[in-house]
């Protein structure tokens, strides 16, 4: 089976593109929408509550957080976001080799994951073939600065941290696609 990753930085079609894929009939693993359904589980829930109600920022009230203003928080604050990426990596990996041992078992010739951070801690080295898709900077600014739960600081502490070095990466990625160009 092949497995390809999907990747891009925020705002750049990757949702998009999987559903595109989707159209196509290939089954994609989204880790975004995977980290969304583990934030709500009550185990993750329970081991974020334990991890940051000490915070000096009292993120946690009551043993409960708001999970817009929790995600505010981590990044704008990189040590919060790395201990929330211990906790959340480990079980969105396992999923994806769930689901990727599932599609394998049903035979399946070719599945997608749709995964931002793909160059971070050599995730790149698990992929057969990579989909980098892009925008330019403008139009990325304009669709992310649209979302409800977006703004401009947090945005910035996004892209930061999706920075990576082209020269090193370019070599892996089999197709770069912009997005700007439409649907066609």
């Amino acid at each position: 089976m092949i497995v390809i990753g999907l990747t891009g930085k925020i705002g750049s079609g990757k949702s998009t593109t999987s559903k595109i894929i989707k159209g196509l009939g290939y089954n994609v693993f989204d880790c975004d929408e995977c980290s969304k359904v583990l934030m709500n589980t009550s185990d993750v829930k329970d081991e974020v509550i334990s991890t940051f109600k000490k915070n000096e920022n009292n993120i946690i009230t009551n043993n409960h957080f708001d999970i817009k203003a929790f995600g505010n928080h981590v990044f704008s604050h990189p040590e919060d976001l790395l201990k929330l990426e211990k906790i959340l990596h480990p079980k969105i990996k396992r999923k994806e080799k769930q689901f990727v041992r599932t599609n394998c078992l049903q035979k399946e010739k070719i599945v997608f994951i749709d995964i931002p951070l793909l160059f971070r801690e050599n995730n790149h080295l698990r992929f057969d073939y990579i989909i980098y898709v892009y925008i330019n900077m403008s139009v990325q600014s304009q669709r992310v600065l649209k979302r409800p739960t977006m703004n401009k600081k947090k945005f910035i502490n996004i892209m930061n941290k999706q920075k990576y070095n082209n020269l090193k990466y370019n070599k892996f990625i089999s197709l770069k696609i912009n997005t700007g160009n439409g649907k066609n």
